[in-house]
């Protein structure tokens, strides 16, 4: 099973598992509530399992890293964010330790008015406007050996921008979606962002 070997800006998984943990799976198609839900871009991928309950959406639901659905870290402290202003253009930069297959890379952020005194749940993050979106087409699967963009293979490193949307000052969370079409998970990352103005 894939890992981590870096991600920039370090998500909460990178900062609070070791190293071979910090690649959390879950059931792709975190807006889904059910498993056995078709890629709606490519039919032949594989159909997912059950996505990550919420509560569980840190974790992807893996009791290694159950620490992560904390509505702090498991000392009791804030999690550690990274500082940014409304509209900055942000880049994330991660490698995996082996090939991986991406079909699709999604994120979502907290909603302005999200409650950050309970766990991350789906009505924490604006499902409908993700911050960033990108959907590799290449089929089968299985022949699609060859790096993105023609092929699904992520390059190292893996690396997209965005520019954050308007949020009050204040603690935020990015949801990383990236999803498997070979198998029913997707890799799942949260960057905690602390908005400054």
């Amino acid at each position: 099973m894939a890992g981590l070997k870096y991600m920039s800006p370090e998500s909460r998984q990178v900062k609070y598992l070791m190293a071979n943990q910090a690649a959390v799976r879950g059931g792709k198609f975190i807006r889904a509530t059910e498993g056995g839900v078709s890629d709606p871009d490519v039919r032949s991928d594989i159909v997912n399992r059950l996505p990550p309950r919420d509560g569980q959406i840190a974790s992807a639901g893996n009791p290694y890293a159950f620490k992560l659905d904390g509505v702090r870290d498991e000392f009791g402290n804030e999690w550690s964010t990274h500082p940014v202003r409304s509209g900055d253009s942000v880049t994330v930069s991660l490698a995996f330790d082996e090939q991986v297959k991406v079909r699709r890379v999604v994120a979502y952020l907290t909603k302005a008015n999200w409650d950050r005194k309970q766990p991350l749940s789906r009505a924490s993050f604006d499902l409908l406007n993700p911050v960033y979106l990108r959907s590799y087409p290449a089929a089968p699967y299985q022949e699609a050996n060859k790096p993105i963009p023609n092929g699904l293979v992520a390059p190292t490193p893996f690396e997209f921008s965005f520019n954050l949307p308007a949020r009050p000052v204040g603690h935020h969370v990015a949801l990383f979606e990236f999803d498997d079409p070979g198998s029913a998970d997707a890799f799942y990352f949260v960057i905690d962002w602390g908005y400054i103005g």
